[in-house]
């Protein structure tokens, strides 16, 4: 089975995105690494996000 060529997202692309803040994405990569790369950066913020969440109504609670 052929494998599909490796798609890369413009040096120019990731550099706009960087300019929005946040931790920066590397340049060069193929797209499926930089999916990857980005799940797992979204993945690491809803676990604190969920946390920040959970610390706030607890708080409520003993109020």
């Amino acid at each position: 089975m052929p494998k599909s060529p490796m798609t890369f997202i413009p040096d120019s692309a990731i550099q706009q995105i960087n300019s929005l803040g946040g931790p920066a994405l590397p340049t060069g990569v193929s797209s499926q690494t930089l999916k990857v790369i980005m799940e797992n950066m979204a993945a690491s913020e809803a676990a604190l996000s969920s946390c920040r969440v959970a610390l706030a109504m607890a708080g409520r609670r003993r109020a």
